[in-house]
């Protein structure tokens, strides 16, 4: 993993597990990549300033699925997990976590 050195940005890293790609992490509208082409059993990263935007998540320029706004936050990270969800791994599920300190 990328280790997050910028307390004046936010950090996204889209892991994905699923048997598809490329993935890439966009704006909901598509006009601005995020994190791009992220192949199969792979990750990316990207340092980014703390703005509301809506996501979503591409494959070959189409929508996958909408994400939303993350909420980003200057000096946290989010994790944009995608796995299969069906046998032939086609279909893709989604899970959004942000990074949290455990002190035990």
């Amino acid at each position: 993993d990328t280790a997050h050195t910028r307390p004046d940005r936010a950090q996204i890293v889209l892991y994905n597990f699923s048997g598809v790609g490329p993935l890439a992490l966009r704006t909901a509208d598509g006009s601005a990549t995020v994190v791009g082409d992220v192949q199969p059993r792979s990750s990316g990263a990207v340092s980014v300033n703390a703005v509301p935007v809506e996501l979503a998540l591409f494959r070959n320029g189409e929508r996958l699925e909408t994400l939303g706004d993350l909420g980003l936050a200057r000096g946290q990270s989010f994790s944009v997990i995608v796995s299969a969800a069906s046998a032939n791994g086609e279909a893709v599920r989604v899970l959004i976590e942000q990074a949290r300190l455990s002190l035990e």
